[in-house]
């Protein structure tokens, strides 16, 4: 179990990063709500804002 959810977590998180819209994501994880998925959106600006820092400090 613990393997499907890190690969839906992977997927998710490489859609978002690749311009996925958030709707789309949801329909195809089967969420029901919204702000479930929308928490893969915390990771993505993370992972952007350790890249600018990376890249501006």
């Amino acid at each position: 179990m613990l393997k499907i959810h890190k690969w839906r977590h992977s997927f998710a998180i490489h859609c978002l990063k690749n311009g996925m819209d958030l709707r789309k994501l949801q329909k195809i994880l089967d969420h029901t709500s919204l702000s479930t998925t929308q928490i893969y959106l915390d990771v993505v600006a993370q992972d952007i804002q350790r890249k600018y820092e990376k890249i501006w400090n």
